[in-house]
């Protein structure tokens, strides 16, 4: 008797438990982040390279590559290119649902530029 009173308490705590943090998951719109990683460099010592990183709403993420682009050759070209993979990424997004709500750019380096776009849907 004294089991089952204890196995029932303990449901109970659990699907309380559980519902509660479904509640919490409701409160907050989906979210979904994209990084646009940029480099730029004067010649080939420099490592880092230029990428979007994609944080999605089950918090996977996702890596998509981008040319490095180079004061040396050809940077507009290619820095072009870089951002309309940025855009199309976005309008991938956007064409789902998800609204572009805030962005935020950093340059901790002279040739490295970070782009934060924040995306939610409700």
């Amino acid at each position: 008797m004294k089991n089952k009173f204890l196995f029932l308490t303990f449901g109970l705590i659990f699907i309380t438990l559980n519902l509660n943090a479904q509640d919490q998951e409701e409160k907050y719109p989906e979210t979904v982040l994209i990084k646009l990683v940029e480099t730029v460099y004067e010649g080939a010592s420099i490592k880092a390279e230029s990428k979007l990183i994609i944080v999605k709403p089950d918090n996977s993420i996702e890596t998509k590559m981008l040319e490095r682009t180079s004061y040396l050759r050809g940077a507009e070209l290619i820095l072009n290119d870089n951002l309309i993979k940025t855009r199309i990424e976005l309008q991938l997004w956007q064409n789902q649902g998800f609204e572009l709500k805030g962005m935020s750019t950093t340059s901790p380096m002279d040739y490295l530029m970070i782009t934060t776009f924040v995306m939610t849907k409700n």
